[in-house]
């Protein structure tokens, strides 16, 4: 169907968790992501992206925002909710006249924090599970699509609902009787720890694990996981919990490099569903009209600098992101490709808006990555903030752990000149860049841009919290989501 003239469908994809040397684009060794590489042939790939920060509430905020963690507010576990005297993402397209869809399973993106807001369809689903089918007949009888969700759990496993999501949003794409345009926003969670994706992509980069044919074997206790070179009891510690802060054990590369493989199996399930969206969008005749952008909100540590999951740091392995624009031809000459050296998740906000036809509100951080050359900008630094993170969850699967010495407020500088790192407990850290940006060189200091990036620091950003805080619940079923993903 032909859209209003000069107006094209937004497709906005988040695949939660993943880092970007884990995507073919920016590891061209790999195959784990051959959609996103295509995306990128054809579109618009950035070398350098990052994140605002390390875990799912203040990267979003910053996203829906397009402001620095500190400026929007949307910083610490308890303070989540998307500021009321702006407007979110979601409301400048919806009054550019789109139709809006918000489909998440994340409990870190709850319409209580505001994410609801412009969406005509709000979508933060709890499909019931097959151990509590029984409680839900009416609806599992009633809708084809829960009906499919079940049966996956059952027999290929779960994937915390993200081809639930996104046949929630083909039903949305469907259901229209004008040529309006669409934005979606879809959080396709399934990356995330304990990287335990369905059938049959947890072996998919590593043969040596067997597992039950179907998952009900697994919910009725018929059969198990087993691994033919490692503790089968380590690896699933390793993946669930956390050792490496508990001082429980100490992962040998082995083990790592089992649990990178079903981490990489688990984006490789995101780049397959990605591409059947991609052919649902070709057969609804959308294609050709549709902007898609896939990004991440946060990477994964595997043991790189001490750490493990995306705790504590603001290192390149959590907050360097995949950023692929794919654009519709007729669209094309609008790109500015200059290589741009450093951007940033709040960039999309601004840029988002221009493709809609709107314009950022005052205030904007971000930059509109399709209109502004920006290579040519070597004044311009990217941030990432963390405040100190309530540790409770750690503590309740390890039995005398208290703290971690990593656990403090960050912010962290990027420049083309260098990294600066600004630790709350008054810290400084820099490092040089290698020669093309793509890794930080930790042997070369460059403590001369602390006194140059000090003050541009105190103008541009706020003041980290001093409370850890603690993370509001809104009733059992967000409880429960929390503990399955590791934070409570």
């Amino acid at each position: 169907m032909e859209i209003e003239s000069g107006r094209y469908n937004i497709l906005l994809i988040v695949w939660d968790t993943v880092r970007a040397d884990f995507t073919t684009p920016y590891q061209t060794d790999i195959n784990t992501t051959p959609t996103l590489a295509n995306f990128a042939e054809e579109g618009l790939l950035f070398e350098n992206a990052y994140s605002a920060s390390n875990w799912t509430g203040t990267s979003h905020g910053a996203l829906f925002s397009g402001q620095y963690p500190t400026q929007s507010g949307v910083i610490g576990v308890d303070n989540q909710n998307l500021p009321a005297d702006r407007s979110t993402l979601l409301e400048i397209v919806h009054e550019q006249g789109y139709r809006t869809f918000f489909g998440a399973s994340n409990s870190h993106l709850r319409s209580e924090y505001g994410y609801g807001r412009g969406a005509d369809t709000y979508l933060n689903p709890s499909v019931p599970s097959v151990k509590e089918g029984h409680k839900h007949l009416n609806q599992i009888l009633m809708d084809s699509t829960v009906r499919a969700s079940m049966r996956q759990q059952l027999f290929a496993g779960r994937d915390n609902q993200a081809k639930y999501t996104a046949r929630r949003f083909l039903e949305f794409i469907k259901n229209k009787e004008s040529a309006t345009p669409w934005f979606g926003f879809l959080n396709f969670l399934t990356a995330h720890h304990p990287y335990d994706p369905p059938r049959p992509y947890k072996r998919y980069f590593d043969r040596d694990l067997s597992r039950p044919r179907s998952n009900w074997q697994d919910y009725f206790g018929i059969g198990e996981e087993t691994h033919d070179e490692f503790s089968i009891e380590r690896l699933t510690t390793l993946s669930e919990k956390y050792p490496v802060f508990a001082d429980e054990f100490s992962p040998i590369p082995g083990e790592w490099s089992t649990i990178r493989s079903w981490y990489a199996g688990a984006i490789r399930y995101l780049d397959d569903l990605t591409a059947a969206l991609r052919d649902r969008l070709q057969v609804e005749n959308e294609w050709n009209d549709t902007v898609i952008i896939i990004t991440s909100d946060h990477g994964e540590y595997f043991g790189e600098c001490g750490l493990e999951k995306h705790n504590f740091g603001l290192d390149d392995p959590v907050v360097k992101i995949p950023m692929v624009f794919r654009i519709p031809p007729s669209l094309q000459n609008e790109i500015q490709d200059d290589g741009s050296p450093l951007v940033s998740l709040i960039d999309l906000y601004p840029t988002i808006c221009h493709i809609a036809g709107g314009e950022p509100p005052a205030g904007t951080t971000g930059v509109d990555l399709l209109s502004q050359p920006l290579a040519s900008d070597t004044d311009r630094f990217i941030c990432s903030e963390v405040a100190k993170k309530p540790t409770d969850a750690i503590e309740r699967r390890h039995e005398g752990f208290t703290d971690h010495p990593k656990n403090q407020g960050r912010q962290a500088i990027r420049t083309v000149d260098g990294v600066i790192e600004f630790v709350q407990n008054g810290e400084t850290h820099t490092w040089g860049w290698n020669s093309d940006l793509s890794n930080i060189d930790r042997d070369m200091s460059r403590s001369d841009l602390i006194e140059d990036y000090q003050e541009s620091r105190d103008i541009e950003l706020g003041s980290l919290p001093e409370d850890i805080g603690v993370h509001p619940i809104y009733g059992n079923e967000q409880r429960e989501r929390l503990k399955h993903l590791g934070y409570l």
